[in-house]
């Protein structure tokens, strides 16, 4: 009997994307340790003055703020999609 599109492509996100995926995603976190540890803390050029500036108004912090947190909760809910099912839920 042969497999149907949808049962394709279950078989192949079950497999290699989940698989690679997993290993992507442990990767870029070893990449940014590493790239912390050989570059250290960003340094100030100069001692800090204590003067502020203002550089966004409060539209664009909303905006900025809005986007930071829609962006999480997807990524969060995409990796859960993802991964739930064969990580802890058994």
């Amino acid at each position: 009997m042969s497999s149907t599109a949808g049962e394709s492509w279950r078989n192949y996100r079950n497999g290699p994307i989940t698989f690679l995926g997993g290993w992507l995603i442990v990767l870029v976190a070893l990449g940014i340790g590493a790239f912390y540890l050989w570059k250290g803390a960003i340094k100030l050029h100069e001692a800090p003055t204590g003067r502020m500036l203002q550089r966004f108004d409060t539209v664009e912090r909303w905006a900025h703020w809005t986007m930071a947190i829609s962006f999480c909760v997807l990524a969060v809910s995409g990796l859960v999609i993802l991964f739930g099912s064969t990580c802890c839920c058994r």
